[in-house]
């Protein structure tokens, strides 16, 4: 038998917890934040975000919401090596 060195990454984890509320109409953008992972963190949405709504490859929730209510939004990020962590997320639009 042989030792054979590696090296334990800390895994990826979303740390941003919750999102402020958007406005109807109004622009919005909200940065996402992450520990862990090694190399560029590439985010996306699983699922569909409300209309005018979508999240950047570089972690930003951005848009101009179209209709008010509360729904729900899972987000994903994964670093270099495919390691990923996902949140879900109470999005609130205001009239």
């Amino acid at each position: 038998t042989r030792d054979l060195p590696f090296t334990v990454l800390p895994g990826i984890r979303i740390t941003t917890t919750s999102l402020p509320p958007a406005t109807v109409g109004a622009d919005y953008s909200q940065p996402l934040a992450a520990t862990g992972g090694e190399g560029q963190l590439l985010w996306g949405l699983i699922g569909n975000a409300p209309t005018g709504i979508t999240v950047t490859s570089a972690g930003v929730v951005t848009g101009r919401p179209v209709r008010e209510g509360t729904t729900n939004i899972l987000i994903q990020v994964r670093d270099a090596r495919g390691a990923q962590d996902t949140r879900n997320f109470q999005f609130t639009i205001l009239a």
